[in-house]
């Protein structure tokens, strides 16, 4: 099974920018530990992460 899942903070600045990274985090922790393989495209870190 392949997916793609492409995140992007909305309206709000830096705390939607810091929003979003903690779900790219939730998000690879919770398939890492399903056994979901995940293969990471590109990551732009925001100035607070």
């Amino acid at each position: 099974m392949k997916m793609l899942l492409e995140i992007r903070p909305g309206e709000g600045g830096d705390d939607a920018k810091l929003l979003v990274e903690e779900q790219a985090s939730l998000y690879l922790r919770t398939a890492l530990a399903a056994g979901i393989g995940v293969q990471l495209i590109e990551n732009v870190p925001g100035k607070l992460g």
